[in-house]
Parts: C-alpha cells; sequence; structure tokens
C-alpha cells in the first residue's frame, strides 16, 4: 500500500478519530516546546488541585471534655498553656515534626493560612521532639506559626499512630475534621469551611 492510498484509507475515518488524533498530536508538539509546556502544566496542576481536593465538611466528632481540656503544652518561649485557655474558639491542631517529610511539605500551606486566620483561628502545632531542631527549622524556614511542645499526654479524642494528622474544633469544642497526612491548608475549601466554623 503506497502513501497515497494510507492517506484515503486515513481520511475515511471518522471525524471524531481524526479530531482525536489531531489533538493529541497538538498536545504533543505543546508539550516538546518549553514556553506552551510550561502554560500547560500550570492549567493542569490548577484543574486537578480544582477537581481532585478532598471535600471539607463538618463531621459528627467527640467533643471535648474536661480532660482533654486539661491538656498542658508548652510553647518555644516556655509560655505554659492548657487546652481550656482556647474555649470557644476554632482551633486548628496539627501534629508533627521536623524529620516527617510529609509534615515538612503541609508546612508552607500551614503557615500561608496561618498567616490570614492567626487572629481569628488558634492554630496549635505540636511536637514531641527537643525544642532546639524545632526553632532551628522554624527560623531557617521562617515559618510564623505557633509551635508547642507537649507537657501532658494528648486527650484520647486526639491521639494518633500516625503523623502529620489534623484536627479541626469548632466553638463548641467539637472536633469536626480531622485529616491524616499531607494535605493543601492553604484552599478555598478549607478557607470557606473555617469561615462557616467563625460565623457559628
Amino acid at each position: 500500500m503506497n502513501i497515497k492510498e494510507r492517506i484515503d484509507k486515513y481520511m475515511k475515518r471518522s471525524p471524531l478519530k481524526i479530531a482525536s488524533d489531531v489533538f493529541f498530536w497538538l498536545l504533543i508538539i505543546m508539550l516538546l516546546i518549553p514556553t506552551t509546556r510550561a502554560g500547560f502544566l500550570s492549567v493542569v496542576s490548577k484543574v486537578r488541585t480544582a477537581v481532585f481536593q478532598p471535600t471539607i465538611k463538618a463531621e459528627e466528632g467527640l467533643v471535648l471534655d474536661d480532660n482533654a481540656k486539661g491538656w498542658s503544652l508548652v510553647d518555644l518561649n516556655g509560655n505554659h498553656v492548657i487546652l481550656g485557655d482556647f474555649d470557644g474558639q476554632v482551633m486548628l491542631v496539627n501534629f508533627w515534626a521536623t524529620w516527617c517529610p510529609p509534615c515538612r511539605a503541609e508546612m508552607p500551606s500551614l503557615d500561608k493560612l496561618y498567616a490570614d486566620y492567626g487572629s481569628k483561628v488558634r492554630f496549635i502545632l505540636v511536637s514531641n521532639e527537643d525544642p532546639d531542631p524545632i526553632k532551628e527549622f522554624i527560623e531557617q524556614k521562617k515559618y510564623s506559626f505557633p509551635v508547642y511542645l507537649t507537657l501532658s499526654a494528648p486527650p484520647a479524642s486526639m491521639k494518633t499512630k500516625s503523623i502529620p494528622t489534623t484536627f479541626i474544633v469548632n466553638k463548641q469544642g467539637q472536633i469536626v475534621y480531622n485529616k491524616s497526612g499531607a494535605f493543601d491548608w492553604n484552599n478555598k475549601k478549607v478557607r470557606c469551611f473555617l469561615d462557616t466554623l467563625l460565623a457559628e
């Protein structure tokens, strides 16, 4: 079969199949050209983020009791607090460590969220490490969120075997959301969720 016969045979295919082939080859060409490749990958990233982000919605969780409210913490400046000091506030409690790659991956998004919500939501980032490596890590990365060390065992309702794990508590002291594993906390769904809790 010569080239002309092959072209004639190809052109007899359905318009949809021809259009699909054209689109495929245009896509390949776009990915080969650096300037168009960057723009294309940026669009794909935005679509992926919008479509595949988990839904953030309130769950029926445990209400923090008096024992939970007695959970004792100390910040990196030596200030002692208990969880009950934050009664009536929306809280974001995150368990993490400097040596944990998934924890480190979500830190930039938590810091950006803290920059906008730190005055409205109580951020409690908790680590069991010694303070020196934590301070070094925070200073190196220029993070502004507050970090706490545990002085007593975390509440049973917040015990976790994996990090990072994050709990969101509403003004009524109910755990309404929890997430294990790295997550992009600086997104519209999280912000809308926090706004809803703040308005309650």
